[in-house]
């Protein structure tokens, strides 16, 4: 994991400086010297920090995206039936599976970080013995309840149910004779078709993949944490 690694190489780093006889601060220090296990506490603090910071960069860049999409798709669709250019929707069930893909995209990168910072947590806490943080153990249990998972699903099925359905319907309009595209209607058809029936499940596919992706990561960086302390303490030979 890189922000396990980027933990190791700070403590490595150190470590080189030490065994130089030279000091953060370039002062010679002993050779005997290592990071002491407060440097280490400091680092992992530091380090959830940052983690969170990114979590939160993350969140904004996706609130961003989501809102500035869906007001140009708003925009886009009012004026093409204005216009009586509703063939354009056909363009819709593929262009809100895109956004939910992107956005699901982010949020796992998301969900990947927050279950590293919540290992952090807990290290940070095997350490000091108090819960100096615990912000990402305490949210994840009210981000990642079943019944918002639901409510979340229900929402992005009904949203692409119905783009699905109106792109449907003007596709189905190109068949008529006088009608935009009707000298390739079956294409508008069969490709509306696809993209409305591919869309939620490769939507349904990167949610299931983020649900599992946060305790996954957790996992791995606890198991990093308990490799590192085994090899602190195994005595060299």
């Amino acid at each position: 994991m890189d922000s396990v690694s980027h933990l190791n190489c700070r403590a490595a780093q150190s470590r080189s400086e030490q065994d130089m006889g030279m000091t953060d601060a370039g002062v010679p220090s002993s050779p005997q010297m290592q990071s002491t296990p407060e440097q280490i506490t400091e680092w992992l603090i530091d380090e959830c920090r940052d983690v969170g910071n990114r979590v939160t960069e993350l969140l904004m860049v996706g609130e961003r995206v989501l809102a500035t999409t869906c007001a140009l798709l708003a925009i886009a669709s009012t004026v093409a039936l204005g216009s009586g250019q509703g063939h354009w929707l056909m363009a819709l069930p593929f262009a809100i599976s895109s956004i939910l893909v992107y956005m699901l995209f982010l949020n796992n990168e998301a969900m990947s970080q927050g279950g590293y910072r919540e290992a952090l947590e807990v290290e940070i806490q095997r350490r000091t013995g108090f819960p100096v943080s615990q912000w990402e153990s305490l949210s994840s249990r009210i981000r990642n309840n079943k019944v918002q998972v639901n409510w979340t699903v229900g929402g992005m099925g009904s949203a692409q149910l119905l783009v699905s359905v109106v792109a449907i319907q003007q596709a189905l309009a190109t068949r008529s004779a006088h009608h935009w595209g009707h000298e390739a209607w079956i294409w508008y058809v069969t490709l509306t078709s696809i993209s409305a029936v591919a869309g939620p499940i490769a939507v349904y596919s990167c949610f299931r993949a983020q649900v599992s992706s946060r305790q996954r990561v957790k996992a791995d960086a606890l198991a990093a944490f308990e490799r590192s302390r085994g090899s602190r303490t195994t005595p060299n030979t």
